[in-house]
């Protein structure tokens, strides 16, 4: 069995085949379930990191438009204006910290080139997730017929995921098109799961969003737990296709020593770009754009603004033929299935 290598620094080949090594030898009950975790525990997360991105590039879920960490192949981009209405579920604290990338200006930019109509869904900057979910319903409700594509950006993909489990979702979202879903955190973080599993941190938390006058529930939305308020699947619409965007990083790869921490922290659950657990996004419905090398956090390794670009692109010109997104039994079929 041969598998197609990301580009990569030399440093990087000894994990990449001592995954591919992996990979061809294990039988159907070793890729069952999350066996990413299991392999993180066996053979360390830096293995079963890349074990997942390569079962990801094998299988049809698989939306193959980038080589590296995030160069861009080139698609049929078709007309110059592209007629979609590109709206941003942004991530958290994007107005107390805009550089981070999470309001999205870098995505509506490049929409914008494209002839795109872009629009930012002005959700709470540190909202729950049902005050964001209704943000996102009630900006929807007042849209014209048109085609809509919604970016979400880290929570701004749990905010979504809400929204779609809403009793008026099926009306509400008849005119979105497509969900592209930017570092999802969509089943819930592991972050706030280690905040709460250490109460003098958890203490911390609490004073600091009492003295800014701050609703700590945003915080208790989100551990990564069953049973919790992101434990379920989205009923995706049928005419709606998913991409989701996820980053691939080995630990070398991540260059802040906080989200080295946090990538640390979260190996319990396995493979994960210091924010998100990545095989949570491949557990839901509809396709992966996989991209090696980068974290939660890495705006100098990925240019968002060019991704967007030739996600659209590829949405205007052969997306709406793709009916997978709307199967969410056969999306959830284990990856290594199809090794």
């Amino acid at each position: 069995m041969t598998f197609e290598f990301p580009a990569h620094d030399v440093a990087d080949r000894a994990v990449l085949d001592a995954a591919a090594a992996w990979l061809r030898r294990a039988d159907a009950d070793e890729l069952a379930g999350d066996w990413p975790r299991r392999l993180a525990v066996r053979q360390g997360t830096d293995v079963a990191t890349a074990a997942l991105y390569l079962s990801v590039r094998q299988s049809d879920r698989c939306l193959d438009l980038t080589t590296g960490a995030g160069v861009a192949r080139p698609v049929e981009m078709g007309a110059t204006a592209i007629p979609l209405h590109v709206a941003v579920a942004p991530g958290a604290f994007y107005r107390e910290h805009p550089g981070t990338g999470a309001d999205g200006a870098a995505v509506r930019s490049a929409a914008e080139t494209l002839g795109c109509r872009t629009s930012l869904i002005r959700t709470p900057s540190i909202g729950t997730l049902a005050l964001n979910a209704r943000v996102i319903l009630d900006w929807l409700a007042q849209q014209p017929p048109e085609p809509v594509v919604i970016v979400s950006l880290s929570k701004g993909g749990a905010d979504m995921k809400c929204a779609l489990a809403a009793p008026d979702a099926a009306q509400v979202f008849r005119h979105v098109v497509a969900w592209i879903n930017v570092g999802g955190i969509t089943e819930g973080s592991g972050m706030a799961s280690w905040l709460f599993d250490h109460p003098a941190a958890t203490m911390i938390y609490r004073c600091l969003f009492w003295r800014r006058g701050r609703d700590f529930q945003f915080v208790r939305d989100l551990p990564r737990r069953i049973g919790g308020p992101l434990d379920f699947t989205p009923d995706v619409p049928n005419h709606m296709t998913v991409i989701h965007v996820v980053g691939f990083p080995l630990r070398r790869h991540i260059q802040l020593r906080a989200t080295r921490a946090w990538h640390r922290r979260l190996a319990k659950w396995g493979p994960n770009d210091g924010a998100a657990v990545l095989y949570d996004a491949c557990r839901l419905p509809g396709r992966i754009v996989p991209v090696w090398g980068v974290d939660h956090f890495a705006q100098d390794r990925l240019d968002l603004g060019q991704l967007a670009a030739k996600v659209l692109g590829w949405l205007a010109t052969r997306g709406q033929r793709d009916s997978s997104a709307g199967r969410p039994e056969s999306e959830r079929t284990s990856l290594g299935a199809a090794l």
